[in-house]
């Protein structure tokens, strides 16, 4: 796991309700940005058997807490 997502993972354990991104129209708490992250790795896993291995991916979005 990188040194971001760990970072990520331990402030959703000691620290859950502290916002960790926030724009004008959203806040995503560390415990909720943890389970997203969480999910789209899922999907992403889902989806692994269209691209052969180490193949890059790309993310179009708006820049936001989403991204």
């Amino acid at each position: 796991m990188s040194r971001v997502l760990d970072a990520v993972a331990r402030h959703a354990s000691t620290t859950p309700e502290a916002i960790a991104l926030s724009s004008r129209t959203c806040a995503f708490t560390y415990a909720r940005l943890a389970v997203e992250v969480e999910r789209t790795a899922a999907r992403l896993l889902t989806l692994q058997r269209l691209f052969r291995p180490g193949a890059p991916v790309a993310v179009l979005l708006e820049n936001g807490p989403a991204w």
